[in-house]
């Protein structure tokens, strides 16, 4: 197993938060402008993905994608590069629980998710997906977004 990167771009790698088919999600944090710590999520292409080309197209054409999304109920996209062999995107990081953990900690504690905390969670994320699905480039034409992993450990 590759060692944890130490520095992605300008981020300074701090823990891993999760890892997935296609890549693995750390924790980043770099001095903003102004002075301020930014804390961010970075997600990096695991590396031997890279050496495939299509899964390194795959994760450039995402970065692409996921940094024209400007949308109240998606995470934004800071910025995204390479360094060294890795491709990164660094993101906005949310804190807080997924609606998988909330659901595991209901079952655990015999108690149900209410009906309409469960309606409110699903309006927001089929807002963000709306959105994401009528994406549109300069000049009109339609981007065809697909969320293809909406679960309730990536919300």
């Amino acid at each position: 197993m590759p060692p944890q990167p130490t520095r992605l771009g300008p981020y300074e790698i701090v823990a891993k938060i999760a890892k997935g088919g296609m890549a693995t999600v750390y924790l980043g944090r770099a001095r903003a402008p102004n002075g301020r710590m930014r804390i961010v999520a970075v997600k990096a292409i695991r590396p031997e993905l890279m050496e495939d080309e299509q899964f390194a197209t795959m994760f450039l054409d995402e970065a692409k994608i996921l940094s024209r999304l400007d949308h109240g109920n998606i995470a934004r996209t800071l910025e995204f590069g390479t360094e060294g062999a890795l491709q990164f995107i660094a993101m906005e990081l949310l804190l807080g629980r997924t609606v998988l953990e909330t659901w595991d900690a209901c079952v655990a504690r015999g108690v149900p998710l209410r009906f309409d905390m469960a309606a409110w969670i699903c309006a927001r994320v089929a807002e963000g997906l709306h959105y994401a699905h009528e994406l549109c480039d300069e000049n009109g034409i339609w981007l065809n977004v697909v969320h293809r992993d909406v679960n309730p450990s990536n919300m």
